[in-house]
């Protein structure tokens, strides 16, 4: 069966996605077209599922923030054969866009998750005045704001809160000296239940 100038014009443009061509014809059967955009789906959706799996579920900030740039470049790759081949819903562009829309309360949820880790590693009260212990906590805050680029403002000011709930001080401000601080540290910070983020259904694979 003859393919209309209509698809045929549609199946030239994804092969030239697809293999990074610039060709103004057809080079390959219909069929065969339709074999590899399914494979390119589906390698770029199952990418997607690890990253979004680490973003939900991670205590590891290095995990969070270096899953989301992978995440949304193979976003964009499906992004670009949208117009010419018919994607499940939601749609790699509407994922992406809820996405972004959640990206802070996926953050602070993960924000949460470490602190409440920390937590698991509290002494009996009126220990942390001890240096051995401020100094474990100093260094997970420290190591959790060696992302702070990566963070909004409001993540930031979320880290914060549970700093000062701790150290009684501000992140930014300077850190006293260990033998000399006689500050007791017993009111230990609450962690707050997970926010809910939208539900976000990652595209089906064909």
């Amino acid at each position: 069966m003859a393919l209309s100038k209509e698809e045929k014009k549609r199946l030239i443009k994804l092969q030239n996605i697809l293999f990074d061509s610039d060709e103004r014809e057809l080079m390959v059967t219909p069929q065969f077209m339709t074999d590899c955009a399914k494979k390119f789906i589906v390698k770029h959706l199952r990418a997607i599922r690890t990253c979004m799996t680490n973003i939900k579920i991670t205590k590891d900030p290095g995990t969070f923030y270096s899953s989301i740039p992978p995440m949304l470049e193979h976003l964009d790759e499906l992004i670009k054969i949208e117009p010419y081949y018919d994607m499940s819903r939601p749609t790699p562009t509407q994922f992406k866009k809820d996405f972004l829309a959640n990206k802070e309360i996926y953050a602070s949820n993960m924000i949460k998750r470490y602190v409440h880790e920390m937590k698991q590693h509290i002494p009996a009260p009126g220990s942390l005045q001890f240096p051995p212990v401020r100094k474990y906590f100093q260094d997970s805050f420290d190591a959790l704001m060696g992302y702070a680029e990566e963070m909004s403002t409001e993540e930031r000011n979320l880290v914060d809160v549970f700093y000062s709930g701790i150290f009684k001080r501000n992140y930014k401000d300077p850190v006293p000296d260990a033998l000399t601080d006689t500050t007791v540290y017993d009111e230990i910070i609450d962690v707050p239940e997970e926010t809910g983020e939208q539900e976000i259904n990652i595209p089906k694979e064909i």
